[in-house]
């Protein structure tokens, strides 16, 4: 093969290799990879993952709400969300994707110069799996009214049930929700997209309102002994309707520490101060009278004086 002919060939192969790549970002970003392959994984599923049987009431209602049609509504970190046709629930797969090793790791021969690193990425993926699965089955076993928990299904059941999913560019999808693990929660709103709505109509004693409702949905949660390690409340926090709850139970963990007010006052504060930083990048104009609020709200509940700290 001469030298022309060599360089002909490698910028083929360039331009193949841009090309596929390209083609696989298109893909991504028009089905944001939402696949069955993306959902399951082949593992021992714990069995302290499994829920008690449903209630006669509650097998029917679940079967009512699974003959519906599912609609993309979205991905998070954790999952892939879509709606149901009456649009008051959501149906959440979890991305595998994102909770085992990636492929390459999973290829990787176990030979000594790779077995610590490959160990210790096994080990991580491992713990990030346990804590999203371990945290949805405490909001179920717990706070389940209060999360919106309808059904949760953290073990494949192995009992075919088919429905139809449309994925984010509307071509159906056919799921066997037996073979998959899965959650059924009431679909509501975050609390960025209330307090947003709120203010943008200058409804003032609302907002607070709403603000102290996600102050005691955290209160009621330190009272059992839970607690939500990711204090991203302005969305993952919200309401269905006038009720607060949590829309991502993913880092719910148990701590028996937060029964103590001193323990509950911190928290309580690290999520008063993100929904404060919220406002202040938001709603500047409205923030002052919000931020006190919040303050003298603290204040009240432990009975000691709290200010945030001077912004510079």
């Amino acid at each position: 093969m001469t030298k022309k002919s060599s360089k002909h060939w490698l910028i083929r192969i360039v331009v193949y290799a841009v090309l596929i790549f390209a083609l696989a970002r298109v893909y991504y970003r028009l089905t944001d990879d939402f696949r069955v392959g993306n959902i399951t994984y082949a593992i021992e599923y714990p069995k302290e993952w499994e829920i008690p049987p449903l209630s006669e009431e509650e097998q029917k209602k679940l079967d009512v709400l699974l003959n519906q049609k599912f609609t993309y509504l979205g991905k998070g970190a954790q999952s892939y969300v879509f709606t149901s046709e009456d649009q008051q629930y959501v149906l959440k797969f979890f991305k595998f994707k994102h909770l085992r090793p990636v492929w390459y790791i999973r290829w990787m021969p176990d030979i000594a110069p790779l077995s610590s690193f490959l160990q210790k990425e096994s080990r991580r993926k491992e713990r990030k799996l346990n804590d999203v699965f371990t945290g949805y089955k405490l909001a179920y076993d717990l706070h389940r009214e209060a999360s919106g928990l309808f059904f949760i299904q953290l073990v494949p059941s192995r009992h075919p049930k088919l429905i139809t999913v449309y994925d984010k560019i509307g071509l159906p999808r056919t799921i066997d929700l037996g073979e998959v693990v899965y959650v059924i929660q009431k679909k509501g709103e975050s609390l960025r997209t209330v307090l947003a709505r709120l203010l943008n109509l200058g409804d003032i004693p609302l907002a607070k309102k709403r603000i102290r409702q996600i102050f005691d949905m955290y209160l009621s949660e330190y009272s059992k002994g839970v607690y939500d390690h990711d204090h991203g409340v302005v969305r993952n926090a919200g309401f269905i309707g006038d009720e607060p709850l949590h829309l991502d139970l993913g880092k719910f963990y148990r701590k028996e520490s937060m029964k103590q007010p001193e323990v509950q006052r911190d928290d309580l504060i690290l999520v008063a101060t993100k929904i404060d930083e919220w406002l202040h990048s938001h709603f500047p104009e409205e923030h002052k009278v919000l931020s006190h609020y919040m303050e003298q709200q603290i204040s009240d509940i432990y009975g000691t004086s709290f200010q945030f700290p001077q912004r510079s």
